[in-house]
């Protein structure tokens, strides 16, 4: 099976990381929002059905202009 990597918007990033920062600390407020983020990023990992999405198409780059969304295969 094909390993697909999954990179999360800039914002997205920021706010898994600065949750991270915040249970290490001790602060698990918001220990929910980080656990169905992980879940989000293991079933797009796991589960990926269907054909790849041509990077010609117009969806494509309205995706990736309007929410930094990248897709790698």
């Amino acid at each position: 099976m094909k390993e697909f990597i999954v990179q999360l918007s800039g914002n997205l990033f920021q706010i898994k990381v600065e949750i991270e920062k915040e249970l290490i600390k001790g602060n698990k407020s918001n220990a929910e929002l980080y656990s169905l983020i992980l879940k989000a990023i293991d079933f797009l990992k796991t589960r990926r059905r269907g054909n790849p999405i041509s990077k010609k198409l117009p969806i494509y780059r309205y995706f990736d202009n309007k929410y930094g969304i990248q897709i790698y295969f």
